[in-house]
This record gives structure tokens, sequence and C-alpha cells, in this order.
């Protein structure tokens, strides 16, 4: 089970209200994002690269700490349209998500990460934008919302895709599923399996008793 995401802090990306953090208005569009703590071991940049160098008309915005130098990362953070942004507080996440067109989740598929259910899922799904990503097991049930990719090309296609298919409608039912996994349902989800587990328990005991 996963924990949960803060469903109003990250859905108020598409509140008129919130402003686009600084610098993110004169970048060229589309605008792909992601936030994540880069640390090299999970986080792909040469895959990073090879897209942002073939497409050089698309603005990548990476939001989060660098843990550790790596060439890769260097190779990835000197190309003139990605944007290293460093790392930010909690409520202003939201300012980055409201311009972004497309938001990324570039894990390196080691044994660990095959393994994740990654948070960043659904604070992305929660600010209702498209979602593309190593095809991590967790996603085989975010199908019809979360476009799963490889290869450069793969991820080229998908992206391209998730920008240009875009539709209100497919908004609502990211948002749908985000509210889905907030803490408030963790906690009922929780409750329920508690409640189950005890009325097992009470069953079997009543079913062994002796008059």
């Amino acid at each position: 089970m996963s924990i949960g995401v803060d469903y109003d802090l990250f859905a108020s990306a598409r509140d008129a209200a919130t402003p686009l953090a600084p610098g993110l208005a004169a970048l060229p569009r589309p605008l792909i994002g992601c936030v994540t703590r880069i640390v090299p071991e999970f986080f792909d940049a040469a895959l990073l690269e090879a897209v942002f160098r073939r497409r050089p008309d698309w603005s990548f915005v990476v939001v989060g700490p660098v843990c550790a130098a790596s060439d890769a990362l260097a190779r990835l953070g000197g190309l003139p349209n990605v944007h290293l942004a460093g790392g930010q507080e909690l409520a202003a996440l939201p300012t980055f998500l409201k311009g972004f067109d497309a938001c990324l989740i570039p894990y390196v598929l080691t044994e660990n990460k095959q393994l994740a259910d990654p948070l960043k899922l659904y604070e992305y799904l929660a600010a209702g934008k498209p979602v593309i990503s190593k095809p991590l097991p967790v996603l085989a049930a975010f199908g019809d919302v979360v476009r799963v990719a490889t290869t450069v090309d793969e991820w080229i296609d998908a992206i391209d895709a998730a920008v240009r298919e875009d539709t209100v409608e497919l908004v609502g039912r990211r948002q749908a599923i985000a509210r889905q996994h907030t803490w408030d349902d963790r906690v009922r989800t929780i409750g329920r399996h508690i409640l189950d587990a005890m009325a097992r328990s009470s069953g079997n005991r009543a079913g062994t008793s002796r008059p």
C-alpha cells in the first residue's frame, strides 16, 4: 500500500489563483517536468539526455535536489533546453506543476525500483497532468491514465502523444484516481482491514469455543 497524497495541495496546480513558478513562463512549450530527488543510480539521466537532445524544441524542468553528481547528469544539465530548478519547498511544487504539459517518472529499473509505488505518481495525477513512466509493475492498474515507455523512441512518442491528446476529460479521470489515494483514504482502508481481521478473529474464537 502506498503512502497518501496531499490531494488538495497538488490539485491547487489547476487553480487560477496559483501562480506560475518564476521563469517557467519564458520557456518554450511544450514544457515537460519531473519532480524528484536526483540520485544518479535511480535517475535515468542518460535516457533523458537522449530524449531532449533529439527534441530541442521541448523544454525540460527537473525540480529537486541533486544528491550526487554524475557525468550523465552533467551532460543532461548542459543541454540548452534542460533546466535544473533544484530543491523546492513542498508548498511551491504546485506552482511548477501548473506549468508542466506532461510529467515524467524516469527511474532506472533496479530491483528496488521495480517494487516502487512512487508518491510522485499520485501528486502528478492530483494536478491532473499526463504521466509518462518506465514500466513499473504498480502501473498495471493505471493503464488508462499513465503511459509507459522504455526506449528513447518510445519516450519521445509517449511524451508527444500525451501532450497532443490531453483533454479536460482525462484531467478529471486522473484527479479522480488521485482522490482514491489520499491519507484519509489510506486511514479508512487500514481501518477496514483491522475491523475485518478482528471480525475473523472473533469468528474463529466463537467457532472453537466449547459449551
